[in-house]
């Protein structure tokens, strides 16, 4: 049983690289503490990227975010479902999955070149990339921490439990995130052209 607690209060707005604490106290119950510092929001450089991104066998991207976010992020990009322009095929057995990207990256570099994508055919879509800068805590879990037995909704992973990163007297994680998102066109040639 996951507990978790979100505030719906519009009182807590989180600063970029501040500091926050957090203290729960229970009647029998050891005290749990917390602390954390705030990642820079992330932001890709939208005047960088053209409208439409063509990748293949042969052809890679660039992408670029704004390279005074400091600290570790992960870079991630799928090809959405709905047709585009000529592309109005449904095909069930296509596999969108050919053109996804997931990249733990160092925001200081500020770019990342993709690898080539491969597809059984070739396709026009919307694409959505997200790039989200973590905290240590964070990071620690979620990315470094993968080979331990945790999941994460945010991230893929398996279970969580045993062990407490950002927190002392509990399980879990005190972290934070940010992300920045940008949606374009993605042409992937057929690795059968």
């Amino acid at each position: 049983d996951r507990q978790a607690y979100y505030s719906k209060s519009a009182d807590f707005v989180p600063r970029p690289q501040t500091h926050y604490g957090l203290q729960i106290t229970a009647s029998g119950f050891k005290s749990i503490i917390g602390r954390v510092l705030t990642p820079e929001m992330p932001v890709f450089a939208v005047e960088l990227h053209p409208d439409t991104l063509k990748v293949g066998l042969n052809q890679t991207v660039d992408l670029s975010w704004r390279s005074a976010t400091r600290g570790k992020g992960i870079l991630t990009g799928k090809m959405l479902v709905e047709p585009i322009g000529i592309d109005e095929s449904t095909d069930a057995d296509f596999d969108f999955q050919c053109a996804s990207l997931y990249k733990v990256v160092d925001l200081e570099e500020g770019t990342y070149t993709t690898d080539s994508f491969s597809c059984d055919r070739s396709v026009t879509r919307p694409y959505l990339l997200r790039l989200t800068a973590m905290d240590a805590n964070y990071y620690k879990y979620f990315v470094t921490g993968e080979a331990r037995d945790y999941a994460n909704i945010l991230l893929p992973s398996n279970t969580t439990q045993g062990w407490g990163v950002g927190i002392d007297g509990g399980f879990g994680v005190f972290g934070a995130i940010a992300s920045d998102s940008l949606q374009r066109i993605i042409v992937v040639e057929s690795r059968k052209e």
